[in-house]
């Protein structure tokens, strides 16, 4: 099993080149390119997936499924020239966001900038959205994960049934799951579903899996191991998953690390994930 590390996850990492300098002098490897500024690079060979990455700095968050139909239409130009820069730099893989059922988006605060609408509205622009995309990835040979977001503010592709819906109806063997199992838990704690269940029982459509947020240590009130970097170590039902979809790519998920602690902690995710096998 390949554990990546996102050029997100470097304490201190301001743009792009200075997470790639970073990763490589202390052999983070493979590694995911992650949206930080500075796209005018090349990523080289250990760079074998990009989330969210080459997107403009728009005030707010693209999203695929708004009733916009120019920001659904800037949000689909913005990820096809995203995928051609894929094409270009040899990153075979590239995940990207559902997005909201919202008027609008998702502001840079996190706040929703606009109204809820329907669900099953957002679903279908969000579908005119992917029907456009899987064809320019098809096009450019790049294979792209849709992400599962968080329930609030009317995230899309929270449920399993709503994620195989979505996939299938577009049909493109470009066109899969990235999924977020720490977002999936979320949802599972508020609408009472076994989470380990939802994961396996869309695994024919995952591409790329995504875990590792912080839990709360217990000396600070929370349920998570005291060790500073335990606290970002899986559940056991996600290393379960883990290790049950490899060789599926898994990222960790963490953020604002040290390269020392993100090595530990990637060795303890292996070391879970292999006795949880």
């Amino acid at each position: 099993m390949k554990i990546y590390i996102s050029t997100v996850c470097l304490a201190g990492a301001t743009d792009q080149n200075s997470a790639l300098a970073i990763a490589k002098a202390w052999d983070l490897v493979p590694l995911e390119l992650g949206n930080l500024p500075g796209d005018s690079l090349t990523p080289g060979k250990d760079v074998l997936l990009a989330n969210m990455a080459f997107l403009p700095r728009w005030p707010g968050r693209l999203n695929l499924g708004t009733s916009d139909e120019g920001l659904r239409k800037s949000s689909v130009k913005a990820v096809g020239e995203a995928l051609a820069r894929c094409a270009d730099t040899g990153i075979p893989l590239y995940t990207v966001e559902a997005g909201w059922s919202l008027d609008t988006t998702i502001a840079t605060t996190g706040n929703a900038a606009g109204t809820l609408v329907p669900r099953k509205q957002a679903i279908r622009q969000l579908l005119r959205s992917l029907d456009q995309l899987a064809a320019i990835s098809q096009q450019h040979g790049i294979r792209l994960g849709i992400s599962n977001m968080p329930h609030g503010h009317g995230g899309l592709l929270t449920a399993a049934t709503e994620m195989r819906q979505v996939i299938a109806t577009i049909g493109a063997p470009h066109l899969g799951l990235s999924l977020d199992l720490d977002f999936l838990e979320q949802l599972a704690l508020v609408a009472g579903f076994d989470p380990k269940e939802a994961a396996l029982a869309v695994r024919d459509l995952i591409f790329v899996l995504y875990a590792g947020r912080a839990i709360k240590p217990r000396s600070e009130g929370g349920s998570g191991p005291a060790l500073v970097s335990a606290k970002y170590l899986p559940r056991d039902w996600q290393a379960s998953v883990a290790s049950q979809l490899s060789p599926v790519p898994f990222v960790l998920n963490a953020r604002s690390l040290l390269p020392e602690q993100l090595i530990e902690i990637r060795e303890r995710w292996l070391e879970n994930c292999h006795a949880t096998a």
